[in-house]
């Protein structure tokens, strides 16, 4: 079909098909959330285990943040806000304490942009601040 011929013969303005750079992409995405959420200082062997699937990182999201999410259950918790406040998609789950915490499933595609990953960073980081500030 046309989506699937479109994705064959798309190509990066640096040359790149869409599954090498949608990866490169994705891997930037998730170190600079990383860094500003403050979890970059994680067990690199627990990253790898958390799971990295060519366009698709988990990345742990702010230690403080509260998330009540249950893993691959769309809800109206931080999953709801995002979408409904922020317009940002994002799968969201708090897999508890003993498992690592809460993460976001990071997707990239060829449509998506620095900008959609600005978003996210920044919708997660109001969240905390409102949390904190007790609204």
């Amino acid at each position: 079909p046309a989506a699937v011929d479109y994705l064959h013969a798309w190509r990066s303005p640096e040359g790149m098909r869409a599954e090498a750079y949608c990866h490169a992409r994705v891997r930037e995405a998730a170190a600079q959330l990383r860094f500003v959420w403050g979890t970059e200082d994680e067990d690199p062997a627990a990253r790898m285990r958390a799971g990295l699937v060519a366009t698709q990182e988990m990345v742990m999201l702010p230690r403080e943040l509260v998330v009540y999410d249950t893993p691959g259950t769309p809800g109206d918790g931080l999953r709801g806000l995002l979408r409904d406040e922020y317009n940002v998609e994002a799968a969201i789950g708090n897999f508890g304490p003993d498992k690592g915490g809460a993460y976001v499933r990071l997707s990239f595609a060829v449509y998506n942009s620095a900008r959609d990953v600005k978003r996210l960073r920044d919708a997660v980081m109001e969240i905390l601040d409102d949390q904190r500030m007790g609204l």
